[in-house]
């Protein structure tokens, strides 16, 4: 169901990305990311990286805000996708 694990300490990733974290961070490790938790990310402004919060999760393109229909999840393994017809 799209869920992942996170472990990297923050510390860790304001140095490989060499970004500047937020302060309403996610705690880390988190073995068990679900769809619409928040998860670090990384974002450019200005030539200046930051570590920033921001929910996983599939937002379909006509969905104008979050609360615009029921949530979506989207449930695809790689082995799946050759016999899938999704485009």
């Amino acid at each position: 169901c799209g869920r992942m694990a996170i472990t990297l300490p923050t510390e860790a990733m304001t140095q490989l990305f060499n970004a500047m974290p937020a302060n309403d961070l996610p705690a880390v490790p988190n073995y068990n990311v679900c769809p619409t938790d928040k998860i670090h990310a990384i974002i450019s402004d200005k030539n200046t990286r930051h570590i920033k919060a921001m929910r996983w999760g599939f937002l379909p393109n006509w969905y104008k805000s979050m609360t615009d229909g029921p949530l979506l999840i989207l449930s695809l393994y790689t082995s799946d996708a050759a016999d899938d017809l999704l485009c």
